[in-house]
């Protein structure tokens, strides 16, 4: 199994970052076992297959391209074997 993470920060308040990452997982085929959220909805942490963590952490990149790139959210990350 794999911990993917993506970490928000005081400016994401609101941007439904959970919401938006497990229908994304969802729609992009990689199932989750369980997830858990930030406070706020600005952060979320997800327990995928280990083979589809980097997979994973591509989605949900592209989901939050434009977050990213305002600096309002971390690059999704990536931890293994949990």
């Amino acid at each position: 199994m794999a911990l993917v993470e993506v970490e928000g920060t005081h400016r994401s308040e609101g941007l439904a970052v959970g919401a938006r990452a497990l229908r994304a997982l969802v729609e992009a085929g990689i199932p989750y076992y369980t997830e858990t959220q930030a406070p706020f909805g600005n952060g979320v942490a997800v327990i995928v297959e280990h083979d589809d963590g980097a997979r994973a952490c591509e989605v949900l990149a592209e989901e939050f391209a434009r977050d990213l790139g305002r600096g309002v959210l971390r690059t999704p990350t990536v931890r293994g074997h949990v």
